[in-house]
């Protein structure tokens, strides 16, 4: 036997290395076990919810706005209490719901003449979707009066540079790059105008409308990445004075272009079918 051979400790060095190992495969198979039911807890935990988002000012019946001449309408997306339950969303899951993620939104705009049968002037409608810069976003809120539509209307060179074209209103409009984030930005001519055939008596005249621009859709689709969280009661109790400045997402629409003649009595009307998707945390 060569010198410094003990048999029974080479065995013990055996077992521990053998027990070692199986230690080792053992506390891995228990992470794994705990991560998958992490995974589970976590999805049994939060849930996909569907909003559909109503414009400010609009009827509890519908979605229809009629938007001023030469005037701002601004609308924030950022209010739960105003969000509307649709497809699987039910109120079981939202009245427990204390933290939300917004994920994405689909935004569908229908512009045309307040009365089809009346003439109305080449109106050119600007829609924007936007947020605050962190570095503004007090002293914009300040200016534009929590950013409403006559706070706009009224704001400063220091927010927003308008335009008149000729014979015109505020046609063309310019933010302040320092104090917006545009996110999009659509921009497109509404007008209905009416010409009479004529005809011999005893038929009477009839009206022809153009329909090119009498009616214009457009579409806006993207993603949004805040979080929404209240430290006592439920998310969707929260007014958008509730919500912090950036986690606010603003739907803003100008119309500008001509209002002469017998059309000043006509004007634009939007109509909008508005859903977000969230990451409810129950």
């Amino acid at each position: 036997m060569p010198l410094g051979y003990h048999p029974r400790r080479r065995n013990n060095n055996r077992r521990r290395r053998r027990t070692a190992r199986r230690g080792k495969k053992t506390t891995k198979k228990e992470i794994e076990h705990l991560q998958r039911q992490v995974r589970k807890l976590s999805t049994q935990a939060t849930k996909f919810c569907q909003f559909d988002v109503r414009p400010e000012g609009s009827p509890n019946t519908g979605t229809g706005i009629d938007l001023a001449h030469d005037e701002f309408y601004v609308s924030c997306l950022t209010r739960p209490n105003a969000w509307v339950n649709i497809f699987q969303t039910t109120t079981e899951q939202m009245d427990i719901a204390t933290q939300l993620k917004m994920l994405s939104y689909d935004l569908q705009f229908v512009f045309s003449p307040q009365n089809s049968l009346e003439p109305l002037t080449p109106r050119i409608v600007d829609v924007w979707l936007y947020k605050l810069k962190s570095e503004t976003a007090m002293d914009v809120l300040a200016e534009t009066s929590q950013m409403s539509s006559s706070g706009m209307t009224a704001a400063n060179n220091d927010v927003v540079h308008k335009s008149i074209v000729a014979g015109g209103a505020y046609t063309m409009i310019a933010f302040n790059p320092a104090s917006f984030n545009i996110i999009q930005h659509r921009q497109f001519t509404v007008a209905n105008i009416l010409e009479e055939t004529g005809v011999v008596e005893p038929l009477t005249d009839t009206v022809l409308a153009n329909t090119g621009d009498a009616l214009t859709r457009c579409r806006m689709r993207g993603r949004f990445g805040n979080e929404l969280k209240v430290p006592k009661g439920k998310v969707l109790e929260m007014a958008e004075l509730d919500t912090m400045p950036l986690d606010r997402y603003y739907v803003c629409v100008h119309v500008g272009g001509w209002a002469g003649g017998t059309s000043a009595t006509n004007g634009i009307r939007m109509d909008t079918n508005w859903t977000i998707n969230t990451k409810v945390y129950i």
